[in-house]
């Protein structure tokens, strides 16, 4: 008698548990529409561990007519969703009237995957109609599906770069302001993907990217310098390596420090060093260890350590 009591008891505490949690949810559901920042920051963290079964609850919010929810709505299926959930998405990263939407689309479909991401994403990429954060956010996400077809298209937008432009005088720089970088993001973007993917022709591509009369953006540069220190770990291709180093070590010599932290940084990864680079990169961080950056110096002497004794 007093075991079943209790297994009574029991139950109704796991019903109401469930309800409550129920309640909750729901409560969380509703807030997805709210203009306080707070409580939606609260409903998505507690919508987003939820699993899958919140899909269903929260997919009519992708019909709303305030975008900011259509992007919550977005955010929450990219987290809790499959693959199988992907088709949903299309319809706003192809044709939502808010960039941040088909922004957001793009960074939930990378997380989802599934039948037609990729080649959807990599359209993406390469719409020069698109705002740059759009398809910035579809190089992200198709490094984060490993998309190795991907490649050609993120080459081509780490190659879409303003002209380096002819030095000038400070005056004539004062009198003249610089045209706006507009690619900017889509280069980094398109940078840090290739060096995740890794493959002969994205480090061609970065090798070009860290070159100062090659690439204007500095950020840019040190992006790919630290894309291609991705790219150098655990490498044993000889070929890729000395197109690799050979980048890295004139980037060493950059005209901004933070480009040179990152060359130094990345010769530091570099696990095979052929004998033909052995002397240079020798020579090179011992120059590095003199360098007037401070960070430079250290990112030379952590090099110095990973790297170990070199040959001349």
């Amino acid at each position: 008698m007093i075991v079943a009591v209790i297994l009574i008891i029991l139950a109704a505490i796991y019903g109401i548990t469930l309800y409550q949690r129920g309640v909750k949810l729901q409560q969380y559901v509703v807030e997805l529409d709210s203009d306080d920042s707070a409580a939606v920051l609260k409903a998505i963290d507690g919508l987003s561990s939820s699993g899958r079964r919140i899909v269903g609850r929260v997919d009519f919010y992708l019909d709303n007519v305030r975008p900011e929810v259509r992007s919550r709505a977005v955010m929450v299926i990219g987290t809790c969703g499959s693959s199988a959930d992907s088709a949903i998405i299309f319809p706003l990263l192809e044709g939502d009237d808010d960039k941040f939407v088909r922004r957001d689309a793009a960074v939930a479909l990378g997380k989802l995957g599934g039948d037609g991401v990729v080649a959807a994403l990599t359209k993406k990429l390469g719409d020069g109609s698109e705002d740059v954060l759009v398809r910035a956010a579809a190089a992200n996400s198709l490094a984060m599906l490993g998309a190795a077809e991907s490649i050609a298209g993120l080459v081509a937008a780490l190659a879409n770069r303003p002209p380096v432009l002819e030095p000038v005088s400070e005056e004539d720089a004062e009198a003249e302001e610089a045209p706006e970088d507009a690619t900017l993001p889509l280069r980094m973007a398109a940078a840090e993907a290739l060096g995740r993917l890794g493959t002969d022709a994205g480090v061609k591509a970065l090798g070009e990217a860290v070159l100062e009369n090659t690439e204007p953006g500095e950020r840019v540069r040190a992006v790919a310098a630290y894309a291609l220190g991705d790219a150098a770990l655990n490498n044993d291709n000889e070929e890729e390596m000395n197109t690799l180093l050979e980048s890295l070590l004139t980037a060493s010599g950059d005209s901004i420090g933070d480009v040179r932290i990152a060359a130094i940084q990345s010769l530091g990864k570099a696990t095979l060093i052929p004998d033909t680079f052995q002397a240079r990169l020798d020579k090179v961080l011992t120059a590095a260890v003199a360098d007037e950056h401070y960070w430079v110096r250290e990112a030379a002497k952590e090099a110095r350590r990973n790297v170990g004794p070199l040959g001349t």
